[in-house]
């Protein structure tokens, strides 16, 4: 039986947002605000998908499976536009890139 290893999620969700802030990489002030925001989509989403708090909440929670229904959900349910699911999907690249960077063994993507 293949066991995954918990991994809490909203410690993973803070040092983006405050140890290494995007901005840092010469995002400007708004950018930040925009994957700020998007990021908050994805975790309110994450929570009702997984039934679980985002305190709650491990890395292993988060597969591709909800990615991809994040995608549909802000087009079909918010009636959002395909360039803005775009910029919602592309706001969560830079927190995998540093969990990544931080605490995989191997490449996620």
């Amino acid at each position: 039986m293949n066991q995954t290893v918990p991994i809490p999620l909203a410690p993973l969700v803070q040092k983006i947002f405050t140890e290494r802030p995007i901005n840092q990489l010469g995002a400007s002030t708004n950018t930040f605000a925009s994957y700020r925001d998007s990021f908050r989509l994805f975790v309110e989403f994450a929570e009702v998908q997984c039934g679980l708090t985002s305190t709650d909440m491990d890395f292993p929670d988060i597969d591709a499976e909800l990615v991809a229904n994040l995608s549909e959900h802000v087009e079909t349910e918010r009636g959002d536009s395909v360039e803005s699911r775009n910029v919602r999907l592309a706001a969560t690249r830079p927190f995998f890139s540093n969990v990544e960077l931080n605490i995989c063994s191997r490449p996620m993507w």
